[in-house]
Parts: C-alpha cells; sequence; structure tokens
C-alpha cells in the first residue's frame, strides 16, 4: 500500500471539476473536493493542477450562498496551509473581503449575521466522513463559530504575511478592529 505522499491524482479530479460548474451539484462536488484537500500538500498540488483554483476563486468573491460558504473556507484553509501561492489571486479578485466580512458577522453584537456566517455557526460543513459526532451529517465536518473563524483567521494572516498589499487591504477593511472581538470570543471566560 502506497503512503499518501506517493499516490497519484484521482483520474476523476477534472470530472469533479466539470461537476463544479452545476450548480445543482456544487455542494456535493465542493465536499468531495475539501475530502480530497485533507489528504495533504500532494492533494492541494493536484486540486491546483487540473484547474480547479480559479473557478473556486470565483465562486469565493461572487457572494457565495451560505451553504457554500463553509466549504470554501475549509478549501481556502487547507489551500493555504500547502500552498502560498494563491494569496496574491486571491488579493487581486478581492476575495479576502469573504474572510473579512465573516468574522465581522461572527463577532459583532450589533450586526446581522451574514449568510456565510450562519452558515458556519450552524455546523454545516464540509469533507470529512464517518467518525464524526452523533447526529452529524454524513459528508460532513463540524466547523463551529471559533473554529471558522479561526480558519478565516488563518487565510487572513496567510495574506498579509510579508505582503504589504494584503495588509493594506485588510486594514482598509477594518481587521484590525476585528480582532480584539475575535480573541475575546475565542478566550475562554474566567
Amino acid at each position: 500500500s502506497r503512503g499518501a505522499a506517493d499516490a497519484a491524482a484521482p483520474e476523476q479530479l477534472p470530472i469533479l471539476l466539470q461537476v463544479l460548474l452545476s450548480p445543482t451539484h456544487r455542494y456535493a462536488s465542493l465536499l468531495l473536493l475539501g475530502r480530497y484537500v485533507s489528504l495533504g500538500p500532494f492533494a492541494v498540488r493536484e486540486t491546483l493542477g487540473v484547474g480547479i483554483f480559479p473557478y473556486v476563486l470565483k465562486l469565493l468573491s461572487s457572494s457565495p450562498t451560505a451553504e457554500l460558504s463553509t466549504p470554501l473556507l475549509y478549501l481556502w484553509a487547507a489551500t493555504m496551509l500547502y500552498d502560498r501561492s494563491t494569496r496574491i489571486e486571491l488579493l487581486n479578485h478581492q476575495a479576502h473581503c469573504f474572510f473579512v466580512d465573516l468574522l465581522r458577522a461572527h463577532h459583532s453584537p450589533r450586526r446581522p449575521a451574514a449568510p456565510a456566517a450562519r452558515a458556519l455557526s450552524a455546523g454545516d460543513s464540509p469533507s470529512g466522513g464517518a467518525g464524526g459526532p452523533p447526529g452529524q451529517q454524513e459528508g460532513s465536518l463540524p466547523l463551529s463559530a471559533p473554529l471558522s473563524s479561526v480558519l478565516a483567521l488563518f487565510v487572513l494572516t496567510e495574506i498579509c504575511d510579508r505582503l504589504e498589499a494584503g495588509q493594506a487591504a485588510c486594514l482598509k477593511l477594518g481587521l484590525e478592529r476585528r480582532l480584539a472581538d475575535v480573541i475575546r470570543h475565542l478566550l475562554p471566560s474566567t
């Protein structure tokens, strides 16, 4: 049996790109893609290699539905974990706004939750499969509001790390004002 790092890209990966184009099957294909990229850096490279990245980027920057927000957050966190080269494209397409908006919705008591935040806090989430908590929808992982905030912060950190344009864009959206709220919500009460 070969290890995950030695595995070849599945033949179905290019087909998954075609399925992503169908609104009817988009959510299920994003869940499958999330399961695949969770295998590690080789899976992210293969996914980027078949051309899924531009399409998923377009989904992210087009105000995704509540249902699609969770798998998109998971996919981008996994992608940034293994391939930072995508951060410039995220910035160029203003896709970083999705992550800042998600934090704003989760941690602002005066604002109604955005669709992305409502989906994430409801636990509707991507990839995973069996072995999750009882009552969890098959094929999904739980992404609580705190976990989704951590993933969004991770992506934003990667966008800002040693990248002046990323820092300026996030400051322009008021990210620094959100950090205190996020920290307050993520730390346990004393």
